[in-house]
């Protein structure tokens, strides 16, 4: 567990260094939502709303598998 922070911590960083300037994207979608709605700009709103919903729909399968072969080898 203790490895996983760095990892983290080194995308997300990289992530701010090089995506952000160029793309002025937020990381957080929560973040971009309200000023979207407030300010009128709905055209790519949809995206940091599929976003995590696709990602999550993707990940909780996968992550499901990989636990049930640990936990399986455990045993």
């Amino acid at each position: 567990m203790a490895i996983n922070i760095p990892i983290i911590g080194g995308t997300v960083g990289l992530e701010a260094m090089f995506a952000g300037p160029i793309s002025g994207a937020s990381m957080n979608p929560a973040r971009s939502i309200a000023p979207a709605i407030v300010s009128g700009h709905l055209i790519s709103l949809w995206l940091y709303i599929a976003g995590p919903l696709i990602g999550a729909a993707i990940v909780v399968p996968c992550w499901l598998a990989t636990r049930a072969t640990k936990s399986a080898s455990a045993q």
